[in-house]
């Protein structure tokens, strides 16, 4: 369940969060920064060259990645989340590869820009360009876990899960998201640009996709 009680506050202006990479072993979030159980305020930030890599598994599927430029995970419900003038630029969400055999996938992946699980914000003058979500990939399993989950990958520019935002001059282009690679079930691709899942809410004004 969700957080009640705030436990951080970040304040983030004027700044570039670049070459920043999170290696998971399994799962690896927020390549260039990960705001987690908090308030925050963040202006005037580039977010560019960042990368989120789930970790490579011989024996479970391969991890999942999110977020390659920012994760925003898990806000109390009392906290307040603000993005303003921000620039996501080649950031990338790539999950794991699967080396063993058997039922098993490469990583999910996430977000290639930007990442939120359980959130809420309101932001204004975003821009996403050239961003990527890539599945992880398997030469040797089937790509197809028990649960009959392929190696997905989910929103090139951002991804929201359970969450919800407000978001007025949007530019979103140039993003990708690619499913893994596997002999027999490969994983697909969903919102080049955008992704939403689960309880989400999304509203657009004054944008460009």
């Amino acid at each position: 369940s969700s957080n009640t009680t705030t436990l951080a506050s970040l304040t983030l202006e004027n700044f570039t969060v670049q070459n920043g990479r999170a290696s998971g072993n399994p799962t690896a979030s927020g390549g260039g920064m990960l705001v987690d159980k908090a308030n925050f305020s963040i202006r005037n930030v580039i977010f560019q060259n960042n990368k989120s890599i789930g970790g490579n598994s011989s024996v479970n599927s391969g991890g999942t990645s999110s977020g390659g430029g920012l994760t925003i995970s898990d806000m109390p419900t009392n906290a307040t989340g603000t993005l303003e003038n921000l620039t996501f630029i080649n950031n990338e969400a790539r999950g794991g590869s699967y080396t063993g055999t058997g039922s098993n996938r490469g990583g999910l992946a996430l977000g290639g820009g930007f990442y939120m699980w359980r959130g809420n914000i309101t932001a204004s003058n975003l821009t996403l360009i050239n961003n990527l979500a890539q599945g992880g990939h398997t030469t040797t399993g089937t790509g197809r876990d028990s649960s009959w989950m392929v190696a997905e990958a989910a929103g090139g520019g951002f991804s929201i899960h359970e969450g919800a935002a407000e978001i007025s001059r949007l530019l979103v282009s140039e993003n990708s998201a690619i499913g893994g690679n596997s002999i027999t079930y490969a994983g697909g691709g969903y919102g080049g640009g955008i992704e939403l899942e689960y309880d989400s809410y999304l509203l657009i004004s004054d944008s460009s996709i």
